[in-house]
């Protein structure tokens, strides 16, 4: 198996950033729940994901000057 494959059908649970870890007991402390905490990771992450959808347009402007 590919690890691309493997990458993306296997459960993983990514890291937050630092500046979230802090951020997410501050949302559990003022809401007393959780559901913000996990909505503030997965924004995180399409965020990130949604980023790379940039370089390549990065790579072209780079090329042109």
């Amino acid at each position: 198996m590919s690890s691309g494959s493997t990458m993306t059908f296997s459960p993983r649970v990514e890291p937050l950033p630092p500046w979230a870890e802090n951020k997410t007991g501050w949302l559990y402390d003022y809401t007393h729940t959780y559901s913000g905490s996990f909505y503030l990771s997965g924004v995180c992450y399409l965020l990130a994901s949604a980023s790379l959808f940039f370089v390549p347009l990065a790579e072209r402007q780079r090329s042109r000057a």
